[in-house]
């Protein structure tokens, strides 16, 4: 799916009326909205990470995601390393062994985002640091929460793993 999402915005690139581009776009987008690709292994937290975002600054909700998606990448790394590894195959041509090639898919994932001007520091966006902490807050009151009150996501977070994201975010990659 990220290949065909990636394929698309080039294409989009090129000819914004690209009529097929647009309806894998939107292919895409709705089926990583509908639960389908982390089903098997619980939720990922990167869509409600994003939400205080939107609601305190007006922050278009994919533009945070993009801003905290390489960095919930890395938390998740350990637990993700082989999903990674195949990225960098499948959709960047590269080639090694994990752990490297894991490291290499998401230091080439970063570079795609950066290249496209998706990804930006959050310090470029009017959020204050200050915030981050009642945003952590604002993140686990939407839940949905394991049974010891931490986000569900691959690895599970507390309050201080999502500070610490959103504090990573707010750094150039």
């Amino acid at each position: 799916m990220m290949k065909a999402t990636m394929d698309a915005y080039l294409s989009l690139e090129r000819d914004p009326e690209d009529i097929q581009a647009r309806s894998a776009l939107l292919w895409a987008a709705s089926l990583s909205n509908n639960g389908l690709f982390h089903a098997r292994r619980g939720c990922y937290a990167a869509h409600n990470l994003g939400h205080p975002f939107s609601a305190r600054y007006d922050i278009p909700h994919g533009r945070a995601i993009a801003c905290l998606f390489p960095h919930l990448l890395e938390f998740d790394f350990a637990a993700i390393e082989d999903k990674l590894a195949l990225l960098g195959t499948m959709v960047f041509h590269l080639q090694g062994r994990a752990p490297d090639l894991a490291r290499l898919a998401l230091a080439a994932f970063r570079g795609w985002m950066e290249t496209h001007g998706f990804y930006v520091p959050l310090s470029d966006l009017p959020v204050a640091p200050g915030d981050l902490e009642r945003m952590a807050d604002d993140v686990l009151a939407l839940g949905p929460l394991d049974e010891q009150g931490r986000m569900r996501n691959i690895v599970p977070m507390t309050k201080s793993d999502i500070v610490r994201i959103y504090e990573r975010a707010m750094a150039k990659l």
